[in-house]
């Protein structure tokens, strides 16, 4: 697998992490960022402990460790394609997965389609 690894993409570093049970990378480009996540609703990326984020991942954990602040009363504004403008308040929020579902559970969207999903396939 490190072969493969190093092979689609030189410019990543690829060993094992300090407890030596998964794997850790990086990249050798300054300023470059990155994401690893499941395709396709796998769970490998996971079992390798290199999965950036998943749904149960705190907010407290993103934008390189300083968190999401979400109860400062700064709402997330969605603009759909129809040109409809939704501010939504995400106070008391504390998972990726609680975004989602306040996306998903606001009174404008019809709740058949999701509006919001994680799929980092």
């Amino acid at each position: 697998m490190f072969n493969l690894i190093r092979t689609a993409d030189p410019d990543l570093n690829l060993g094992f992490n300090d407890a030596k049970n998964g794997l850790a990378i990086s990249s050798r480009v300054s300023g470059a960022d990155f994401s690893i996540g499941e395709n396709n609703g796998g769970s490998n990326a996971a079992g390798l402990g290199i999965a950036t984020f998943s749904a149960s991942t705190s907010l407290s954990e993103l934008n390189y460790g300083r968190g999401v602040d979400v109860d400062t009363g700064k709402q997330l504004q969605i603009i759909r394609r129809d040109g409809t403008t939704v501010n939504l308040d995400l106070s008391g929020t504390k998972t990726v997965q609680d975004v989602i579902d306040r996306i998903n559970d606001f009174e404008v969207f019809d709740g058949t389609t999701p509006l919001a999903d994680l799929n980092l396939g």
